[in-house]
């Protein structure tokens, strides 16, 4: 009987499949009052479940600010830390994807921090588009 239950839970374990799924967020940033001044926009989904996930990749869009020149950073920070882990600097991507987060946990949070520099201050939202975060992950 012993032996049926761990063939049986054998066949049970090795026949699980990982789920592929995404989550998507449309944010309009934060106001900028001043030159060098920046803006944290955070993209997270509690609705993913709570463990074992893992991102397998992360896309954005982001939108222009209305100064002389944008500075724009992606960074993840895990859930219940104030850590911010990797960074990457999109500056010149305005679109695109990146693989550097692979392996992460999905419910983590996702911050989209925008600098600006020239122009007039402040920056508001009303100027500006909805930017997105998209996270595709298995679990």
């Amino acid at each position: 009987m012993k032996k049926l239950i761990t063939v049986l839970f054998v066949l049970f374990s090795s026949s699980v499949m990982a789920t592929d799924a995404f989550w998507e967020k449309s944010r309009v940033g934060y106001t900028i009052y001043f030159t060098g001044g920046f803006a944290e926009t955070p993209f997270n989904d509690l609705n993913v479940p709570r463990y074992g996930t893992s991102i397998t990749n992360v896309s954005w869009d982001w939108n222009q600010l209305p100064v002389t020149t944008n500075v724009v950073k992606l960074c993840y920070q895990k859930v219940y830390s104030s850590t911010k882990y990797p960074c990457i600097e999109i500056t010149e991507d305005q679109q695109g994807n990146s693989d550097i987060f692979n392996g992460l946990d999905a419910r983590g949070t996702f911050q989209l921090k925008m600098t600006g520099y020239g122009g007039t201050y402040p920056v508001y939202s009303s100027q500006r588009l909805a930017d997105t975060i998209r996270v595709d992950y298995s679990y």
